[in-house]
């Protein structure tokens, strides 16, 4: 499991937060051990879906909005109201969004982004392309 992916999430970007996920159920397990106490939750937000892959307005459109987000870094309010809700354990639909990481359910979560993010690259090779153009020439800078 524990396999450098061959692609996805910035090579080696990715698979560092692949790790650092894993990482942190694990501590978390431990503590929880320890102490006899209930582990803290841990969320994973970071799937591909209907919010995190929301498009982004064409370069030089300055009327079009994006509903979940402001930028790339930064969700909306909306999103954050939907984030709370699904760990407060309310209805959020799709049930698909946000799920909670422990150490019998991380390696599936972790794979199961890899196919997402697989999916999600074989039909959105525009916005691939484009983001690769923009990481080279900010690494040629």
């Amino acid at each position: 499991m524990d396999k450098f992916p061959k692609s996805g999430r910035g090579g080696l970007n990715g698979y560092v937060f692949e790790v650092w996920k894993r990482t942190l159920v694990q501590i978390l397990a431990d503590e929880a051990k320890t102490t006899g106490k209930q582990s803290f939750e841990l969320w994973d937000f970071s799937a591909f879906n209907e919010f995190t892959t929301e498009a982004i307005p064409s370069k030089g459109d300055r009327k079009s909005t994006m509903r979940w987000y402001w930028e790339g870094g930064h969700f909306k309010r909306e999103l954050g109201i939907l984030i709370l809700n699904r760990m407060l354990d309310r209805a959020v639909q799709p049930s698909e969004f946000g799920v909670l990481l422990t150490p019998d359910n991380v390696n599936m979560q972790i794979m199961s982004v890899r196919v997402l993010e697989e999916q999600y690259r074989r039909t959105h090779t525009q916005e691939i392309n484009e983001l690769v153009n923009f990481s080279n020439q900010r690494k040629s800078k």
